[in-house]
């Protein structure tokens, strides 16, 4: 007997492949009637629930397709605050288009990489890299004082570069190897574990202990990193295969909270680009093979307190 799909059916299936991603104004008719699906980043787009549901397609944007020229080049003013300017029309994704930089003049990168992966002029990335490498030490400890209060003591230090360990020194536990990006992102001594999200630790713990698994976090065997990649995830259970991410709303711009254009105080992007960078490392994990397990920081704390 064929099953028969209600609009019930198409929710919560569609929640579940696309982790709630995505709001749905329209009611579900049928699986080819086209239908309004609202992506928080690039708002509505038109989809059959068909395509949605088996072939797991979400926003056309997000996955660096756009319906005209003017629509890739709205998106990459957003990423690129208006910096470069594009000559050639939008032809698809993964085809070269030229773009202009106001400094070097013209060179050729894909829509995907330019809008989506926010790649920019190669030799605007170099000047800056040169110069942040010039400066990186004394920036360093000026942006960990204020991130931890001026804790710590950074004499030890031999900066290479933000992936090589550094000896930090901690007034209470003293030496700690840490990588300077992680220490960037609010981690601390390892011993200090008031430094340490307790709200996502509890979570995985609840997680661990409800399922009787093992999980992998900063207080058990520490941060698990995705392999060749730069990304550090909150969880992982290696017996699953499945990454563990407990957003915090201010440390990953969520969407139904800030506005896109409001700057982080902290690191100085907007709101907007930080959820970015949070849908393109899911994507990552993802294309990777990992099951992908998430929790905004606003959402928990609506949990049953027994759970929270």
């Amino acid at each position: 007997m064929r099953q028969r799909h209600d609009n019930e059916w198409f929710l919560s299936n569609a929640h579940t492949i696309h982790n709630s991603r995505y709001q749905y104004p329209d009611s579900y008719s049928t699986l080819h009637t086209k239908i309004r699906i609202l992506c928080l980043i690039h708002g509505e787009f038109l989809q059959t629930p068909a395509k949605h549901i088996y072939s797991k397609t979400g926003c056309p944007q997000c996955a660096g397709k756009y319906k005209d020229t003017q629509s890739f080049i709205r998106q990459a003013n957003l990423v690129h605050n208006n910096k470069y300017q594009y000559p050639d029309p939008y032809v698809k994704g993964n085809t070269k288009i030229r773009i202009i930089c106001p400094i070097h003049g013209i060179f050729y990168q894909t829509p995907i990489n330019h809008s989506i992966l926010g790649h920019g002029c190669k030799l605007c990335a170099n000047e800056l890299n040169r110069t942040l490498k010039a400066h990186s030490l004394s920036e360093f400890v000026d942006r960990s004082n204020k991130i931890h209060n001026d804790k710590y003591s950074y004499d030890n230090v031999v900066y290479v570069n933000n992936s090589t360990k550094i000896d930090i020194i901690c007034p209470t536990h003293g030496i700690f190897h840490q990588r300077p990006g992680e220490h960037l992102r609010g981690v601390g001594c390892p011993k200090c574990t008031s430094r340490y999200s307790k709200p996502a630790i509890k979570w995985l713990q609840q997680i661990s202990t409800n399922n009787n698994i093992n999980i992998q976090h900063m207080l058990n065997g520490g941060e698990y990193r995705i392999p060749n990649t730069r990304y550090y995830v909150d969880g992982f259970c290696v017996e699953t295969n499945t990454v563990y991410e407990f957003y915090g709303d201010y440390w990953h711009g969520n969407p139904n909270i800030f506005d896109p254009h409001e700057i982080n105080a902290t690191n100085y992007v907007t709101m907007g680009e930080l959820y970015q960078r949070t849908v393109k490392k899911e994507q990552i994990i993802r294309d990777l093979g990992y099951n992908l397990i998430f929790i905004w920081e606003s959402d928990y704390k609506k949990l049953p307190i027994e759970n929270n």
